[in-house]
C-alpha cells in the first residue's frame, strides 16, 4: 500500500495506491466519480480483518497499469 509516497522503483506485485502524486509508473486514461469496492482478498495477511463494507470512494484515477496495453 502506498499512502501519499513516491518510491523511486515502482513495486513488484499488487499496489494500493492512494494520493498518488503524478509519475510515470501508469498511463492515466481518465477519473472515476465514486467507484465501489467489489472484492478483496479477505484471506490474505494484510486484509483479514479489514472489512471495506462501508469504505466509499470519493474519486478514483482510471489508469492502465505498466507494461499491460
Amino acid at each position: 500500500m502506498l499512502d501519499d509516497v513516491v518510491p523511486s522503483v515502482w513495486p513488484s506485485g499488487n499496489v494500493l495506491a492512494i494520493h498518488t502524486q503524478s509519475t510515470n509508473w501508469f498511463q492515466p486514461s481518465g477519473s472515476i466519480d465514486g467507484p465501489p469496492i467489489v472484492d478483496w482478498k479477505s484471506t490474505h495477511p494484510l486484509l483479514r480483518f479489514v472489512n471495506f463494507d462501508n469504505v466509499q470512494v470519493a474519486k478514483a484515477l482510471a489508469a492502465k497499469p505498466p507494461g499491460r496495453g
